[in-house]
């Protein structure tokens, strides 16, 4: 199946706009409150939901700003979609 949509739609009210290897890219940046195992883990788990034609060479390691703060992607999770959701931790 192929998904063909204007995924910018999606960014254009609730995005934010974050520096991925010196390129400006526009996203969803997401770092709510989380809990598992019933409250014994608890947190914020930072990531960035964006295209992913906009970071063709992006890896696990590599430098994202948003909002003026560092982060490291940590893991990238493409969804089929088109959209892929960067894991983030604080650089």
């Amino acid at each position: 199946m192929d998904f063909t949509a204007d995924l910018s739609l999606f960014t254009a009210d609730f995005g934010a706009d974050a520096i991925i290897g010196g390129v400006a890219v526009r996203g969803i940046f997401d770092a709510n409150y989380t809990e598992i195992f019933d409250g014994l883990v608890a947190g914020t788990g930072p990531r960035f939901l964006c295209e992913s034609a906009a970071i063709p060479n992006l890896k696990i390691g590599d430098a994202l700003s948003v909002n003026a703060t560092a982060y490291t992607v940590a893991a990238i999770d493409p969804d089929g979609t088109g959209m892929s959701a960067l894991h983030l931790e604080t650089a």
